[in-house]
């Protein structure tokens, strides 16, 4: 699925220069609403209307949105980023929320890019002047980022016991580089930088449940135990470099909406609909604005 969001906001930036940064949308669409008025965000607010916060989020399907049953016009998931735009907004907090996850990245891809996706441009080269933009117009300016789910997920499709050790330890080594390059640069940028630490999705129903066997058959039962002990060192990896650049953290660690029937979709890996407002509201409570 294609976030176009990013691809106006960066075209908006290019042509009005730091100012623009109040006019780009968080949900996508075209700079002139349907009706030839003001333009709109993701949500439908008059872009002269955003208040002073812009909210850059970046990551993979679970910022996206894949799973929810909401649509933005453009027909893109609404997710966590435009709920919790919403919950901002409605209690008169204007706030613009610009939404450049991908579904399917890992933390290699979020700082290099994916040259086979479009727009395949890291997601990191895409924030950085929304942000440099949005601090130089004298907003207040926020990065959130959640990413590390897909990179267990192919860890475990060639990593097994009793071989484990080594390429579980090269992949903390990766994923500590990625998280250190990310955090770099959107710190340096001048935003107020939020990093999530990740549910051990060895629970999903998606691994857990045999009913969803064949969604990941080169995880084997004898991985979860694995990737149970991996996330906790991703966890504390996260942790340690947020402490490093001043970062803050925001923990999905023991939530249950990605084991609760309630809270998935269907494919019993995502959130649905009440888990996105459970997420933005884990996020919103979190940044306290």
């Amino acid at each position: 699925m294609k976030n176009l969001t990013l691809w106006i906001a960066l075209a908006a930036l290019a042509a009005l220069g730091p100012a623009a940064c109040g006019a780009a949308g968080g949900g996508g669409g075209d700079d002139d609403a349907p009706d030839g008025g003001a333009p709109q965000d993701s949500v439908g607010y008059p872009a002269d209307a955003l208040g002073a916060w812009t909210i850059v989020t970046l990551g993979d399907s679970l910022t996206e949105g894949v799973g929810d049953s909401e649509w933005t016009e453009d027909g893109l998931p609404v997710g966590y980023p435009g709920r919790l735009e919403q919950r901002l907004w409605a209690r008169g907090v204007g706030a613009e929320v610009l939404n450049l996850g991908r579904s399917g990245w890992t933390s290699v891809e979020l700082v290099q890019g994916n040259p086979w996706d479009d727009p395949d441009t890291s997601q990191l080269d895409l924030a950085q002047p929304l942000l440099d933009a949005a601090v130089q117009a004298g907003r207040d300016t926020v990065a959130c980022l959640w990413i590390g789910s897909n990179d267990l997920f192919s860890l475990y499709g060639i990593c097994h016991a009793p071989d484990n050790g080594p390429c579980e330890e090269e992949d903390l080594e990766q994923f500590e580089a990625n998280i250190d390059a990310a955090l770099d640069r959107l710190t340096a940028t001048g935003a107020t930088v939020y990093v999530a630490l990740l549910d051990d999705q060895s629970l999903r129903p998606v691994l857990a449940d045999p009913a969803y066997a064949d969604s990941f058959p080169e995880i084997e039962a004898a991985d979860l135990a694995l990737m149970a002990a991996q996330v906790v060192r991703y966890n504390d990896t996260i942790e340690t470099l947020a402490a490093q650049y001043g970062a803050h953290t925001v923990s999905f660690y023991d939530t249950t909406l990605f084991s609760d029937p309630a809270t998935l979709d269907e494919d019993g890996n995502h959130p649905n609909g009440t888990g996105y407002d459970i997420i933005a509201g884990i996020w919103d409570d979190t940044l306290g604005l």
